[in-house]
Protein backbone atom coordinates (compact mmCIF):
# COMPACT_ATOMS: atom_id res chain seq x y z
CA UNK A 1 0.00 0.00 0.00
CA UNK A 2 1.45 3.08 -0.99
CA UNK A 3 1.42 5.63 1.82
CA UNK A 4 1.66 9.77 2.09
CA UNK A 5 5.45 10.32 3.10
CA UNK A 6 3.80 13.38 5.40
CA UNK A 7 1.77 11.19 7.04
CA UNK A 8 3.27 8.07 7.59
CA UNK A 9 5.32 9.23 11.08
CA UNK A 10 1.68 9.56 12.59
CA UNK A 11 0.81 6.02 12.71
CA UNK A 12 2.46 4.80 15.34
CA UNK A 13 2.18 7.76 16.89
CA UNK A 14 -0.70 8.19 20.22
CA UNK A 15 -3.48 9.99 19.73
CA UNK A 16 -1.93 12.10 22.80
CA UNK A 17 1.15 12.75 21.42
CA UNK A 18 -0.46 14.25 17.92
CA UNK A 19 -2.52 16.98 19.92
CA UNK A 20 -1.04 19.86 20.53
CA UNK A 21 -1.38 21.10 24.37
CA UNK A 22 -3.22 24.39 23.14
CA UNK A 23 -5.51 21.88 21.28
CA UNK A 24 -5.91 19.60 24.43
CA UNK A 25 -6.54 22.92 26.45
CA UNK A 26 -9.30 24.09 24.20
CA UNK A 27 -10.67 20.68 23.43
CA UNK A 28 -10.07 18.25 26.29
CA UNK A 29 -11.27 14.59 26.14
CA UNK A 30 -14.65 14.15 26.19
CA UNK A 31 -15.65 11.63 29.59
CA UNK A 32 -17.10 8.05 28.09
CA UNK A 33 -20.87 9.21 29.79
CA UNK A 34 -20.61 12.39 27.78
CA UNK A 35 -19.37 10.76 24.42
CA UNK A 36 -21.74 7.83 24.71
CA UNK A 37 -24.64 10.36 24.54
CA UNK A 38 -23.48 11.45 21.14
CA UNK A 39 -24.59 7.80 19.66
CA UNK A 40 -27.90 7.62 21.71
CA UNK A 41 -30.81 6.05 19.38
CA UNK A 42 -33.20 8.63 18.20
CA UNK A 43 -36.57 8.33 16.07
CA UNK A 44 -35.49 9.55 13.09
CA UNK A 45 -38.61 8.72 11.23
CA UNK A 46 -41.34 9.75 13.71
CA UNK A 47 -44.24 8.26 13.20
CA UNK A 48 -43.42 5.42 11.74
CA UNK A 49 -43.97 2.62 13.85
CA UNK A 50 -47.42 4.08 13.88
CA UNK A 51 -47.81 3.90 10.11
CA UNK A 52 -47.08 0.55 10.15
CA UNK A 53 -49.41 -0.72 12.83
CA UNK A 54 -51.81 0.94 10.88
CA UNK A 55 -50.97 -0.68 7.66
CA UNK A 56 -51.02 -4.23 9.66
CA UNK A 57 -54.93 -3.80 10.70
CA UNK A 58 -57.49 -5.93 9.22
CA UNK A 59 -60.05 -4.37 7.48
CA UNK A 60 -63.12 -5.78 8.35
CA UNK A 61 -67.39 -5.51 6.66
CA UNK A 62 -69.83 -5.13 9.06
CA UNK A 63 -71.56 -8.08 9.97
CA UNK A 64 -75.21 -8.66 9.95
CA UNK A 65 -77.02 -9.59 13.27
CA UNK A 66 -80.22 -11.36 13.72
CA UNK A 67 -83.72 -10.60 13.95
CA UNK A 68 -83.11 -12.27 17.99
CA UNK A 69 -79.40 -10.06 18.29
CA UNK A 70 -81.23 -7.54 17.19
CA UNK A 71 -84.23 -7.32 19.77
CA UNK A 72 -81.51 -8.38 22.82
CA UNK A 73 -79.13 -5.18 22.01
CA UNK A 74 -83.14 -3.29 21.85
CA UNK A 75 -83.90 -4.40 25.49
CA UNK A 76 -80.52 -3.71 26.86
CA UNK A 77 -80.79 0.07 25.18
CA UNK A 78 -84.06 0.00 26.92
CA UNK A 79 -82.93 -1.07 30.22
CA UNK A 80 -79.74 1.71 30.36
CA UNK A 81 -82.51 4.33 29.07
CA UNK A 82 -84.99 3.52 31.94
CA UNK A 83 -81.99 3.72 34.36
CA UNK A 84 -81.19 6.85 32.97
CA UNK A 85 -84.53 8.48 33.50
CA UNK A 86 -84.30 7.36 37.00
CA UNK A 87 -80.52 9.00 37.56
CA UNK A 88 -78.74 5.42 37.89
CA UNK A 89 -75.02 5.60 36.23
CA UNK A 90 -74.89 2.50 34.12
CA UNK A 91 -71.20 1.03 33.13
CA UNK A 92 -71.23 -0.55 29.54
CA UNK A 93 -69.07 -2.17 27.20
CA UNK A 94 -70.28 -1.56 23.26
CA UNK A 95 -68.61 -3.36 20.72
CA UNK A 96 -69.63 -1.57 17.84
CA UNK A 97 -69.00 -1.21 13.96
CA UNK A 98 -66.84 1.81 12.35
CA UNK A 99 -67.07 2.80 9.52
CA UNK A 100 -64.21 5.42 9.46
CA UNK A 101 -61.56 2.59 10.35
CA UNK A 102 -63.88 -0.27 8.93
CA UNK A 103 -63.48 -2.52 12.51
CA UNK A 104 -65.04 -3.55 14.98
CA UNK A 105 -63.73 -1.46 18.28
CA UNK A 106 -64.76 -2.18 21.88
CA UNK A 107 -65.88 0.47 24.28
CA UNK A 108 -66.33 0.76 28.06
CA UNK A 109 -67.72 3.45 29.75
CA UNK A 110 -70.54 5.03 31.50
CA UNK A 111 -73.93 5.28 29.33
CA UNK A 112 -74.76 9.44 29.44
CA UNK A 113 -77.42 8.95 26.96
CA UNK A 114 -79.81 7.43 24.77
CA UNK A 115 -81.29 9.25 22.40
CA UNK A 116 -84.09 7.46 20.52
CA UNK A 117 -84.67 10.48 18.12
CA UNK A 118 -81.42 9.75 16.65
CA UNK A 119 -80.96 6.21 17.47
CA UNK A 120 -77.58 6.71 19.32
CA UNK A 121 -76.13 6.46 22.48
CA UNK A 122 -73.63 8.13 24.14
CA UNK A 123 -71.04 6.26 26.06
CA UNK A 124 -68.19 8.29 28.36
CA UNK A 125 -64.98 6.51 28.66
CA UNK A 126 -62.50 8.38 30.58
CA UNK A 127 -59.30 5.83 30.58
CA UNK A 128 -60.21 3.21 28.17
CA UNK A 129 -56.81 3.21 26.74
CA UNK A 130 -55.54 1.78 29.76
CA UNK A 131 -57.78 -0.91 29.52
CA UNK A 132 -55.82 -4.18 30.23
CA UNK A 133 -58.28 -6.83 29.17
CA UNK A 134 -57.07 -8.51 25.93
CA UNK A 135 -59.43 -8.62 23.09
CA UNK A 136 -60.10 -9.68 19.74
CA UNK A 137 -61.40 -6.13 19.25
CA UNK A 138 -59.66 -2.90 19.46
CA UNK A 139 -59.51 -0.75 22.34
CA UNK A 140 -60.55 2.82 21.33
CA UNK A 141 -58.49 5.66 22.77
CA UNK A 142 -60.51 8.58 23.19
CA UNK A 143 -59.45 11.74 21.74
CA UNK A 144 -59.74 15.28 23.05
CA UNK A 145 -62.87 16.29 21.46
CA UNK A 146 -64.61 13.32 23.01
CA UNK A 147 -64.70 14.96 26.47
CA UNK A 148 -68.63 14.50 26.27
CA UNK A 149 -68.66 11.02 24.61
CA UNK A 150 -68.61 8.65 22.12
CA UNK A 151 -71.70 8.89 20.04
CA UNK A 152 -72.75 5.52 18.95
CA UNK A 153 -75.35 4.62 16.53
CA UNK A 154 -77.73 1.76 17.02
CA UNK A 155 -77.08 0.26 13.64
CA UNK A 156 -73.29 -0.18 14.63
CA UNK A 157 -73.80 -1.99 17.55
CA UNK A 158 -72.39 -5.89 17.41
CA UNK A 159 -72.96 -6.36 21.38
CA UNK A 160 -73.27 -4.17 24.38
CA UNK A 161 -73.32 -5.49 28.10
CA UNK A 162 -74.18 -3.88 31.04
CA UNK A 163 -71.06 -3.80 33.64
Amino acid sequence: MNQDKSYGNLIDMNYDQIRSTESLRKHPRMQRKERAKIFMPFAALTGYEDAILDEQIIKTTRKSLSEEKKEEINKILITIQESLEKNIQVDVKVIYFSCEYEKYIQIKGKAIKVDSNYNKIVVFSEDNHKSEEKSKYTIEKPSASENIGKEIYFKDIYEIYLE
